[in-house]
């Protein structure tokens, strides 16, 4: 299994969902689940439950997917969570999907709301948050890659 890691906005959702189009392949997305357990927005179970119990929440979801699954895309802030990373490297490989900072905030300002782990919505503050994530990234990830394809995808699950 391929775990897509990285930013919020970084294209994990998207390429997961690509890659079930393009080779009719299961994927899971954690954040998708989430969302359907609670009938919420990731937003709203992040402020009913705290960071603690969210990351808990996510840890709950992880015990779920499917052991056929080939891509689970994954929350950006998963990694928050020592044994979410723990149980992640445990399912398969996780790759960062690294995206250039100044995109990923162009792509958050097209957001309704500001992300939950960033109450203070200013650029400052999301590029703080962004190193801080990158640390977690680089701790926790075998591979580091920029705009990966479908077909870079389906290449590493078949090497």
């Amino acid at each position: 299994m391929l775990i897509l890691c990285g930013y919020a906005g970084a294209g994990k959702t998207t390429l997961a969902c690509a890659y079930e189009e393009e080779f009719g392949d299961l994927v899971f997305d954690t954040d998708a689940a989430l969302t359907f357990a609670y009938q919420k927005t990731i937003r709203e179970i992040h402020a009913q439950l705290g960071e603690e119990n969210f990351r808990k929440a996510e840890g709950d979801i992880l015990r779920q997917v499917p052991s056929h699954t080939q891509i689970l895309a994954t929350g950006g802030g998963i990694l928050n969570s020592e044994a979410n990373g723990i149980h992640l490297q445990k399912m398969g490989h996780l790759l960062w999907l690294a995206t250039d900072p100044a995109l990923l905030w162009e792509r958050l300002q097209t957001r309704p709301h500001p992300p939950a782990f960033l109450p203070e919505p200013t650029h400052e503050a999301f590029l703080a948050h962004y190193r801080t994530r990158c640390l977690l990234y680089e701790r926790w990830c075998e591979k580091k890659l920029a705009a990966p394809t479908v077909h870079d995808l389906h290449a590493l699950l078949h090497h």
